[in-house]
């Protein structure tokens, strides 16, 4: 009989509310989110019997659960020396491109909400990333149909601008095909449940492998926790970056980008095909807690997107609103965390978590990554010792 697949716990984004104050959690991230999915998804695929352990999963709605509330598309938050950050984005995009066609070849096949745009990025001054000029953008050989916008054909409010083939993700729809995904393999588990955070980590994974997994063997944990690992394992590090979005109805043409002159002033029009709605946004707001939308952030996205979708404004020159979302990005000081660890020489755990709002676009590298982690480990183990 071939030998038993090795268990892996994949604990998910887990609620954080702001300090000071205990947090109950683990997780899928301790949410489903992409993150955490994806990660699960590549390990079934290598051959993993995977547990994933959440408080939320797609179709729950909660501020802290992050990924039901991106835009969102593909566009790179990584600088040039970014060099990992960047092959994750590049590996992402790639991977995006091959499951469109894949969908298109299968009529028959779930719809994982990805669709093709041309999107238009400006940049209303001048900034370190484009300071060797747009045409030596790091990720212009990675995408499809990269061009630079020529200056007479730039918007009145724009310094600089490039078009190229982007990816739009309909997240409810792409976190429900994951999860479908996940669900199609026997060797798949899902439980709904938090962890005590007011644990040390270590005693964590000892009661989730007491009372949630009946004392199964686990071969690996995987902590995807995002926002949660700033308590679940005392990272510091870890802070939320706020983001407020507004939903609006109709579909614009394409997806529209301006960056202005500080990291947090960004304006973005992203289509979600099909639905009959767009995402408009946004902010960044480092450090903020609250996941309530505020009604002065609503107007002010509303008066910065209306010049990049005119298509949907009334007669009245306004967005018919359907709602204003919130939700918060799950930031680490230093970059994300992904790396391997044998915690007090008893657990494997890699760690996977702080992605910021990279979330999507770093998901297939970084679960990538995660899988390598994993199996680096296990070849160490094989390999005889050093006489």
């Amino acid at each position: 009989m071939p030998p038993e697949p090795k268990h892996v716990v994949v604990l998910g984004q887990t609620p954080s509310p702001a300090p000071p104050g205990p947090i109950a959690v683990l997780t899928l991230p301790s949410s489903a989110g992409v993150i955490g999915l994806q990660t699960a998804v590549f390990l079934l695929e290598a051959g993993y019997r995977v547990t994933i352990v959440a408080s939320h999963v797609p179709g729950d709605t909660d501020g802290e659960y992050a990924s039901p509330w991106a835009g969102a598309h593909w566009r790179t938050h990584a600088a040039a020396h970014e060099k990992e950050l960047c092959e994750w984005d590049a590996e992402t995009y790639r991977y995006w491109i091959d499951v469109v066609k894949q969908e298109a070849a299968d009529d028959s096949a779930q719809k994982p909400g990805l669709s093709p745009y041309t999107s238009l990025h400006y940049w209303a001054s001048p900034t370190s990333e484009i300071a060797q000029g747009a045409s030596s953008l790091w990720w212009r050989t990675v995408v499809q149909d990269f061009a630079v916008i020529e200056p007479q054909e730039l918007p009145p409010n724009a310094h600089t601008g490039v078009r190229f083939k982007t990816l739009t993700i309909n997240v409810p729809l792409y976190l429900s095909y994951l999860l479908t995904r996940f669900r199609a393999f026997s060797s798949a588990r899902l439980i709904k449940a938090t962890l005590p955070t007011t644990l040390t980590f270590f005693k964590a994974l000892a009661w989730a492998h007491s009372e949630l997994l009946e004392r199964q063997d686990v071969h690996a944990w995987v902590n995807a926790t995002g926002l949660g690992a700033r308590e679940l394992v005392g990272d510091d590090d870890m802070y939320p970056v706020r983001g407020q979005t507004v939903l609006v109805t109709g579909e614009a043409r394409g997806v529209r980008t301006r960056v202005g002159s500080g990291k947090e002033e960004i304006a973005y029009v992203i289509p979600r095909k099909g639905s009959g709605m767009t995402v408009l946004g946004g902010t960044k707001e480092v450090g903020v807690w609250n996941t309530d939308p505020d009604e002065e952030t609503t107007k002010k996205i509303l008066e910065g997107c209306k010049d990049l979708a005119p298509e949907l404004l009334d007669a009245n020159g306004e967005f018919r609103v359907l709602s204003a979302l919130v939700g918060l990005r799950p930031a680490r000081k230093g970059g994300p965390r992904v790396e391997r660890e044998v915690l007090e020489g008893v657990w494997l755990v890699v760690h996977c978590y702080g992605h910021a709002g990279a979330g999507y676009q770093n998901s297939v590298g970084s679960a990538r990554r995660a899988v390598y982690l994993l199996k680096e480990y296990e070849a160490q183990l094989s390999l005889p010792a050093e006489m």
